[in-house]
């Protein structure tokens, strides 16, 4: 199964949440739903913590346009 991208991911939890808070589905309905939320919840801080570090390896240079710091140019 081929991984969601971010904002699939975030509009699939947009949708769990409204069946949940419309009251259209059971309390099973409803668990099986939270527990996927959980998951997504999960997947989509642990991509928000990769794109933070990306951007920390961010910096400036002499010109003050955003680059790669020196250390990630060297490869």
């Amino acid at each position: 199964m081929k991984e969601l991208k971010f904002e699939e991911q975030m509009k699939r939890l947009e949708e769990i949440v409204g069946k949940i808070e419309s009251g259209e589905v059971g309390l099973d309905d409803s668990i099986e739903l939270c527990q996927e939320a959980s998951g997504l919840v999960k997947a989509l801080k642990k991509k928000l913590s990769e794109a933070e570090l990306k951007v920390q390896e961010l910096s400036k240079d002499s010109d003050g346009e955003l680059g790669l710091s020196e250390d990630e140019g060297e490869e």
